[in-house]
């Protein structure tokens, strides 16, 4: 897999570590795999790499992206059809 110039959250070099947990939520799995590639290349930074393939996991596994606070996608665009399902 080749690694993006730019991650899929923006301003995401000047995201706080302990933010980026919250900010990661809103990404889905593919998403998800392309930020720890370019973590992976530009950051490699063991935490953040531990909690990404963390979130990772749990999409693979049933969960389901969620809206950020504010209603805004990654990029500040307004994310639609994810919808938490229903059991």
């Amino acid at each position: 897999m080749l690694a993006r110039k730019t991650a899929p959250i923006e301003d995401y070099a000047s995201v706080p570590v302990g933010t980026l947990r919250q900010r990661v939520r809103v990404l889905d799995a593919e998403e998800m795999r392309q930020l720890i590639a370019f973590e992976e290349c530009h950051g490699s930074r063991p935490r953040v790499l531990e909690m990404l393939h963390d979130r990772l996991y749990q999409l693979e596994h049933g969960a389901v992206p969620s809206r950020s606070p504010c209603g805004q996608g990654p990029h500040g665009t307004k994310k639609q059809d994810f919808r938490r399902e229903e059991r």
